[in-house]
């Protein structure tokens, strides 16, 4: 049954969530047909794999734009600061990753030829970035309760709570300084 608190205006303040799996799962299918085709050389899985990286990169766009919005107006303790714009800053690098690869895969790929192997290899840093970004994003919803209702911090005194009690940040009551 379809549960209405999803729809919550709370709840749609803050979309990012909904898309930044697609991206994840995109590149990471990139990556598979990708290596599939190393492999095996059908025009089938190179296909594939570039339908996946472009169709990331482009919802990358609207993960990244929700993304920039949510960290602007959802609540988060002046702890989680520092890590919520390391994640900003590599899912930004990412997404540039993505749209490099694109292009490549796009408009430059018969020119290039002589490095076409090369591609799987760049994908898997693509890979290793969107690991990292997806980590620090899940510390900051798991450790800080950034997105949920653990924070009920007012959005425009998110910087001047701190965690008191030497609890962990993101835990207990927070108090003005």
């Amino acid at each position: 049954m379809l549960n209405l608190l999803y729809w919550h205006p709370s709840f749609m303040l803050n979309s990012h969530p909904l898309s930044v799996h697609f991206p994840i799962a995109l590149w990471t299918a990139a990556i598979i047909f990708a290596v599939l085709w190393l492999i095996f050389r059908k025009p089938s899985l190179d296909a594939a794999a570039v339908a996946a990286l472009v169709l990331g990169a482009v919802i990358a766009i609207v993960t990244a734009a929700t993304g920039l919005h949510a960290a602007a107006t959802v609540p988060h303790p002046d702890a989680a600061h520092e890590l919520l714009e390391d994640h900003e800053d590599l899912a930004l690098a990412s997404f540039a990753v993505a749209a490099v690869l694109s292009i490549w895969r796009l408009v430059l790929w018969q020119r290039l030829r002589k490095i076409q192997s090369a591609f799987p290899v760049a994908l898997l840093a693509l890979a290793v970035l969107v690991n990292l970004t997806a980590d620090l994003g899940g510390r900051l919803v798991y450790h800080f309760g950034i997105g949920t209702t653990a924070v009920r911090i007012p959005a425009q005194l998110s910087h001047e709570y701190e965690t008191t009690h030497g609890e962990e940040p993101g835990h207990g009551e927070h108090h003005e300084h």
